[in-house]
C-alpha cells in the first residue's frame, strides 16, 4: 500500500514537473491508469469479502439449524429416557412384589 502511494505520488508530481503538454497529458494518464487498477483491485477485494460473508452467513444459518435439531434431538431423548426409566421403576417395584408374594413375605 505505502508503494502504491509513493508511487501515485511520484506519478501526480510528474504532472506538477511536466513541461509539455504531451508529458502532462502522458504523465495524468499514467497516474489514470495507477488510480483505475486500484480501484479494480479494490473492487475485487470488496467482492471477495462480499461472497465469503454470505458463504458464512450461510454456514451459520445452517449450523444454527443444526444446533435446533439437535436440541430438539436431545429433548426427546430426555423424555424417553426419563419415561423408559419409570417403566423400569414399575416393572422392579411388580418383580419384588412377586418375588414376595411367592416366597410368602408380603411386606
Amino acid at each position: 500500500m505505502l508503494k502504491r502511494t509513493a508511487g501515485c505520488l511520484l506519478l501526480l508530481s510528474g504532472l506538477v514537473w511536466a513541461q509539455t503538454p504531451e508529458e502532462e497529458v502522458l504523465s495524468a494518464q499514467m497516474a489514470y491508469q495507477q488510480a483505475s487498477r486500484s480501484a479494480d483491485a479494490a473492487q475485487r477485494r470488496l467482492d471477495a469479502a462480499q461472497q465469503a460473508k454470505k458463504l458464512a452467513e450461510a454456514r451459520l444459518a445452517d449450523a444454527q439449524n443444526e444446533l435446533q435439531r439437535r436440541e430438539k434431538e436431545v429433548g426427546e431423548a430426555s423424555a424417553a429416557a426419563e419415561s423408559a426409566t419409570r417403566q423400569l421403576q414399575a416393572a422392579e417395584k411388580n418383580l419384588k412384589q412377586a418375588w414376595q408374594h411367592k416366597e410368602g413375605v408380603v411386606r
